[in-house]
């Protein structure tokens, strides 16, 4: 409550309703300053070590084309997830599984119950990134079983996230399964469309790094 503090890790945008609501002390201070520390980052949390660890070892056998052997080492991190009763590496361990799910385009209902799981604990904490991922896999696992509504519905709200995030290859992404999907349907003006998109994107993003390239050298 310093008006020459105009620092913008004092500074937290509200809505005129909210406003009100922290003058009148019905928002109480301690709940400001958490809320901005966590539209920050500063409240982000972090996976236990040993969680991470098989997390990075799982994508890396994914790498190497073994799906069973990651999903296998994605059940191990998740049973340690729940061991530890830590909610954020469990959400990020029953993505990681309906992930492997998705690529071998099996067990769709398992791979939408985790990803639901997911979904909802980062929502609920505002964790956008998190949040775009669970959203695109949502639509993957969707699209196996047909469901082009809903699939849709998520791989817009994740390219409105990846543009608020500035997660332009994230966002490129989500364009070509559009236009994957819209070709699937026989939709091919509105295919071409998802496609330039997407092209448009890493056209631009694959610049700004030759770019930096060339600057730095």
């Amino acid at each position: 409550e310093d008006p020459q503090n105009n620092q913008t890790t004092n500074l937290l945008m509200l809505c005129p309703t909210c406003h009100s609501k922290i003058t009148k002390g019905d928002i109480s201070n301690e709940e400001v300053i958490k809320t901005k520390q966590r539209v920050s980052g500063e409240l982000k949390p972090k996976l236990p070590k040993e969680v991470e660890e098989l997390l990075i070892k799982g994508k890396n056998t994914i790498n190497e084309s073994k799906l069973k052997e990651a999903g296998l080492i994605y059940v191990e991190a998740l049973e340690l997830s729940e061991k530890l009763n830590d909610n954020f590496a469990i959400a990020k361990c029953k993505l990681a599984l309906a992930g492997i799910f998705n690529y071998m385009h099996e067990f769709p209902d398992e791979s939408l119950k985790y990803i639901k799981e997911s979904q909802r604990y980062f929502r609920d904490n505002s964790l956008d990134e998190n949040l775009a991922d669970a959203l695109y896999q949502a639509a993957m696992a969707e699209l196996t079983i047909e469901d082009f509504g809903n699939a849709r519905i998520h791989l817009l709200e994740a390219i409105e996230i990846n543009q608020r995030l500035n997660d332009k290859l994230g966002e490129a992404e989500c364009y070509r399964q559009m236009g994957w999907m819209e070709h699937g349907q026989g939709h091919l003006n509105k295919s071409k469309e998802y496609y330039h998109k997407a092209i448009e994107i890493c056209e631009q993003e694959y610049t700004k790094q030759d770019m930096k390239l060339t600057t730095s050298q």
